[in-house]
């Protein structure tokens, strides 16, 4: 039986790629973390994203799903002026692994 792209995409999204705490991670939600910090020009450049505050597991899977899409850390910044809000920068997949 071939599979049609779109199952082949399910399924990709529905590994378990991490483990954190005891709870699988599927490369799924790392996906969907990542989008909520990706550049507007797209999920290779820099980030550099202001996001509301975010729980010490969501900043783990966060985290960690820069380091799997972008190939880089991420920093995370209180934002001075705006209570609630995290800045997230990282250096971005071109800087970190190339084109």
């Amino acid at each position: 039986m071939n599979k049609t792209h779109e199952q082949i995409v399910a399924d990709s999204m529905a590994s378990v790629v991490w483990n954190w705490n005891g709870e699988d991670i599927t490369r799924g939600e790392l996906w969907e973390l990542h989008k909520r910090v990706e550049s507007s020009e797209g999920w290779k450049m820099p980030i550099d994203a202001i996001i509301d505050e975010i729980t010490p597991r969501e900043e783990a899977l966060l985290s960690y799903a820069i380091i799997f899409f972008s190939g880089c850390c991420a920093e995370f910044y209180a934002v001075k002026d705006q209570p609630n809000k995290v800045n997230v920068v990282a250096d971005g997949y071109y800087m970190s692994i190339g084109s």
